[in-house]
């Protein structure tokens, strides 16, 4: 999802680690936006075109491994935003 996301690449180590500030700033950017969106999409795949077991098996590993990044980064996005809210209201 990163190669996707140009514009968020300075954020990231040399390790090819991503910080928070990170990860932050690639959730609330527009093309990590626009790829959530499109994942919506592959409900429409016709699965038929897959013909052969590899096929098939790749196209499903990469669908979870997108939404598994998907659900991670949105959950520490909550967890990030949600703290802020509540040292705000503390200070």
């Amino acid at each position: 999802m990163y190669h996707y996301i140009p514009g968020q690449v300075d954020n990231y180590t040399a390790n090819k680690t991503c910080d928070l500030t990170g990860l932050v700033l690639t959730v609330s950017s527009r093309e990590y936006q626009d790829i959530v969106r499109a994942t919506g999409e592959l409900s429409a795949v016709d699965l038929n075109q897959l013909v052969r077991p590899e096929e098939k098996l790749c196209f499903f590993t990469n669908v979870v491994n997108l939404l598994y990044v998907h659900g991670a980064m949105e959950h520490v996005y909550s967890q990030l935003t949600h703290e802020v809210k509540i040292l705000l209201k503390v200070t």
